[in-house]
């Protein structure tokens, strides 16, 4: 991602702008991150998420990990390297575990729909 962000390839997008894009410690958003880097490549491997393009066989998690979408990328990887427990060694991590390419409103639609009828 550093190296993108270094060649212009994640620019600091209109739909969601970030004044700390450019700052080493902080980064580009999630979603600018997700937009540029992570669709575009994960699409043209067949549509997958980022882990089971890396792993295709998956690999056993024993730590769930969530972020902000605004959240910058640099700052998400620190803070979770400097808290990544003892002993750990495979996390799910949301934007790179669920395939982002997957228009999910469909299913969103059913469960709310579902969840409507319980109420």
């Amino acid at each position: 991602v550093r190296c993108a962000v270094a060649r212009g390839e994640i620019p600091n997008s209109a739909g969601h702008p970030n004044p700390h894009h450019d700052d080493p410690n902080i980064g580009p958003t999630m979603y600018q991150v997700n937009d540029y880097f992570i669709k575009p490549r994960t699409e043209a491997a067949g549509s997958m998420s980022w882990a089971l393009m890396m792993h295709p066989d998956g690999l056993p998690c024993d730590l769930f990990v969530t972020h902000a979408w605004l959240e910058g990328v640099f700052e998400f990887i620190r803070k979770l390297l400097e808290g990544w427990p003892p002993g750990t060694r495979h996390a799910y991590i949301r934007f790179l575990a669920n395939p982002q390419n997957l228009d999910i409103k469909e299913v969103l639609d059913v469960v709310h729909f579902l969840c409507a009828r319980q109420r």
